[in-house]
């Protein structure tokens, strides 16, 4: 086996474990996880084009006297990434989190036009469109995963209640929650959740909440329905951090 069928070799082992790999944490849904498999298969991409002396690129065509393209393999980390970022975590502002998230953006595609350019395969301008949103999405994914599990700050503890509850149609029923602010100043915030935990959650409901600042100065949350009756009205359970 010559040099240049091993680099295909390699390039079609990406390939195939990128996707059995997406298959895997998208099972998992740890977000720390996540960021690690997405992190090292993205990096591993960029450096297994810069590594084959041309022989593998970005995109390409199918027959094997051009270079070999990777983009199908190389967008499932970047697709896990954003779909996490996007679904994961909940979000209270997105004001802090743009200018990180350009960054890292602008950092792939500083990358990818580097090392991905196919200029045998021609259409360098559809390329490089392919690989700004191969990175826009990275870009947004990476800064929410990295905000949140990289989160070193102090939680705070609230108590609320479930405000509302409805469901949407589409590609099949969606079930949504409104859960109350939980301090002055926060209205109400609408999470999307699966059928059994929409069928448990009536309204007043109560509600925990655990609220942190962020990696990046982006504030966030999670929350537990629980289990025992609603909290009274006026029982000063919406409005201040519970004690700790």
């Amino acid at each position: 086996m010559d040099n240049k069928d091993k680099i295909w070799q390699l390039g079609m082992i990406y390939m195939v474990s990128s996707f059995a790999f997406f298959i895997v944490f998208l099972c998992i849904g740890n977000g720390y996880a996540t960021f690690v498999f997405c992190t090292i298969y993205t990096l591993s991409g960029i450096g297994l084009m810069l590594l084959s002396h041309g022989q593998v690129k970005f995109l390409s065509w199918n027959e094997k006297s051009n270079p070999l393209g990777i983009a199908l393999g190389y967008f499932w980390p970047v697709i896990l990434m954003f779909y996490t970022g996007l679904t994961k975590y909940h979000l209270l502002s997105y004001n802090n989190l743009w200018h990180i998230a350009a960054v890292f953006a602008s950092v792939l595609f500083v990358l990818l036009l580097a090392t991905g350019i196919n200029k045998a395969a021609g259409y360098v301008a559809g390329q490089v469109v392919v690989m700004l949103i191969a990175s826009l999405f990275w870009g947004f994914g990476s800064a929410v995963v990295a905000n949140c599990i990289f989160d070193g700050s102090a939680p705070q503890k609230y108590n609320t209640t479930i405000a509302n509850r409805y469901t949407s149609t589409g590609r099949g029923v969606r079930y949504h929650l409104m859960i109350d602010g939980w301090r002055p100043g926060l209205y109400g915030k609408t999470v999307d959740v699966k059928k059994n935990e929409y069928e448990k959650a009536a309204v007043d409901t109560a509600v925990s909440i655990v609220e942190k600042k962020g990696l990046f100065n982006v504030p966030w949350f999670t929350y537990t329905i629980d289990a025992a009756p609603p909290v009274p009205a006026g029982s000063g359970n919406g409005n201040s951090p519970a004690t700790r």
